[in-house]
């Protein structure tokens, strides 16, 4: 995800498409979403991980 954001910085607003940059605020939005989204992964894993042993 942060790879996408990093291409639309470098090629601007008038980049392909002309899509437009997120907000600060979107941006961080997406950051924790994503975060988030990790955080709950890997304690599931780790749950799994836990319950395989047992």
């Amino acid at each position: 995800m942060a790879p996408v954001l990093a291409e639309k910085k470098l090629l601007g607003p008038e980049g392909p498409g002309g899509a437009e940059l997120p907000s600060e605020e979107e941006e961080g939005q997406n950051l924790w979403d994503t975060s988030w989204a990790s955080l709950k992964s890997y304690v599931y894993m780790k749950d799994l991980n836990r319950e395989s042993e047992s």
